[in-house]
């Protein structure tokens, strides 16, 4: 007979980033173990700054392409990717038939035209609206979104999702053009389709060491980040964003340190005030240091808990202080934005902005080395 409809029961709990949420709900899914997500942002060493220079912007960012690798990794789990450039529904719903939930990228482009019916994580008209803008502004989409697969329903032809804002039924043809979405008047999103889902281990019951190897990761890679493996990242990373100057972790930080300050002594205004409009992109898609330094934060302080090791009570202080500075930095940006983009070139504003860089640098700097110091301690 006929499958009708297949759900698998999911505790799924809205969260602030797609991604987080996702994973957070297949670990609950697949092992009982229900997290916060910051605490699943730590588990998947989520500690990152990135800095790029395009020919037409700067811009930086803290959500790392390497989360879900991060986290498979410190978890001894399996990621699958599985890639298509056709149509994978069969193996879609395969998954799903054998109780298993998946993670799909979806595309921004679709979602803003769809979300006022779907209600998905930028729904609304004045975020609709302001997709709209960022595409224009800056000539690209940014960023990709997760959503996170757990039925079916074949009579109506629905697909059942969740994000990490609502649960959603959206008819099938238009999820499966939702991950491919291209128009002659745009650049293709993604190359092929995604699914991705965790083989965790049956029960995770030594969760204290794995939150250490977790930490120890993100300090490692704050040093040594690492080309490979970037798997989900790789094309996103080079063809989406066209980034000719890319610069992760402690070297961004230097780079950023170094270049953003002076912006204005070697470029127009027309460049200065597109590196600021991404700057409020950031902060507004959840993906800017001011977030993701509180998210830290939050993990470490409950990370001290779960390990026994209080010392990272401090370290949780530190990045909290540090996610309140880079919101005043952001706060400072945004009340400025004209200002900025008219005389960046001033010396007394190279000054002004020196002094916000340096101190958030400093602080960066410090932090990690701290978290460092207490790493060499376990």
């Amino acid at each position: 007979m006929r499958r009708v409809e297949r759900r698998i029961p999911l505790n799924h709990r809205q969260g602030l980033q797609c991604v987080v949420t996702g994973f957070r709900d297949l670990l609950e899914h697949g092992t009982g173990l229900a997290l916060s997500e910051d605490y699943c942002h730590g588990l998947g060493s989520g500690l990152f700054f990135g800095y790029m220079e395009r020919e037409d912007f700067a811009a930086f960012g803290s959500a790392t392409d390497n989360l879900l690798e991060n986290a498979a990794a410190n978890l001894s789990a399996k990621l699958v990717i599985c890639e298509s450039t056709g149509d994978d529904w069969p193996e879609l719903k395969g998954l799903i038939d054998a109780g298993q939930p998946v993670m799909v990228e979806t595309s921004f482009d679709l979602i803003a035209r769809y979300s006022a019916t779907y209600g998905m994580a930028i729904s609304g008209r004045t975020q609709v609206e302001a997709q709209a803008e960022a595409e224009e502004t800056l000539g690209l989409q940014l960023g990709r979104h997760y959503v996170v697969v757990t039925g079916y329903d074949d009579e109506r032809d629905l697909v059942f999702c969740v994000d990490n804002k609502t649960s959603l039924e959206i008819p099938r043809d238009e999820f499966m053009q939702m991950r491919t979405a291209a128009g002659p008047d745009r650049l293709f999103y993604a190359d092929r389709n995604r699914i991705v889902y965790f083989l965790f281990p049956p029960v995770i019951d030594d969760l204290p060491y794995r939150t250490v190897l977790a930490v120890r990761r993100a300090v490692d890679y704050w040093y040594r980040y690492p080309e490979h493996p970037r798997a989900l990242a790789d094309w996103h990373t080079r063809q989406r964003l066209g980034v000719g100057g890319l610069y992760n972790t402690a070297a961004a930080v230097r780079r950023f340190r170094e270049h953003f300050p002076t912006i204005g002594l070697h470029h127009d205004e027309a460049y200065r005030r597109k590196s600021l409009f991404f700057c409020t992109q950031v902060v507004a898609r959840s993906s800017g240091p001011d977030m993701l330094r509180g998210m830290y934060a939050r993990f470490l302080r409950e990370a001290a808990g779960v390990t026994g090791l209080p010392l990272l009570e401090d370290a949780a202080r530190d990045y909290a202080a540090l996610a309140r500075e880079w919101r005043a930095f952001f706060h400072y940006l945004n009340a400025n934005q004209s200002r900025l983009a008219e005389t960046w070139g001033d010396a007394a504003v190279v000054a002004e902005l020196r002094t916000w860089v340096n101190r958030l640098a400093d602080r960066e700097e410090a932090a990690v080395e701290r978290l460092a110091g207490l790493t060499l301690k376990w």
